[in-house]
């Protein structure tokens, strides 16, 4: 019975990219703006995916929405910035992705609004 509600995740989910990319940059084989634009597509793609199969369940409680939703943004800016500092991208790049971020952002805060209008809809806690 446990067997059958395990789901493996395709071989092209973002969550495993993203794993891929981790490991391609540890082994030298992509430089840092190749993953960073591998990272923020994932992560753009994988919050899309887990609004619209689990909105409902985030609706039920703050700490649900952001353990299937986390804010990926505030690390990629920290992380951008860092490879900004140590030159390991052009400046020209560093803006671009930014602006990457950024959309990562807005689309991250348009889901939180409207699970939070679902929230108190449905008479859950906010």
């Amino acid at each position: 019975m446990s067997f059958l509600l395990c789901v493996t995740l395709p071989g092209n989910a973002p969550s495993n990219r993203l794993k891929a990319a981790n490991r391609a940059l540890e082994a030298g084989k992509i430089d840092k703006e190749t993953y960073f634009r591998v990272a923020i597509a994932a992560e753009l793609e994988q919050g899309r995916e887990n609004f619209k199969e689990r909105h409902f369940l985030m609706a039920r409680s703050r700490e649900s929405e952001l353990l299937l939703d986390p804010p990926a943004h505030t690390n990629l800016y920290k992380r951008l910035e860092n490879a900004r500092k140590t030159e390991d991208i052009s400046e020209d790049a560093f803006k671009e992705l930014w602006g990457y971020v950024r959309i990562l952002q807005s689309e991250w805060n348009s889901r939180r609004t409207k699970v939070s209008k679902e929230r108190f809809r449905w008479g859950y806690p906010r």
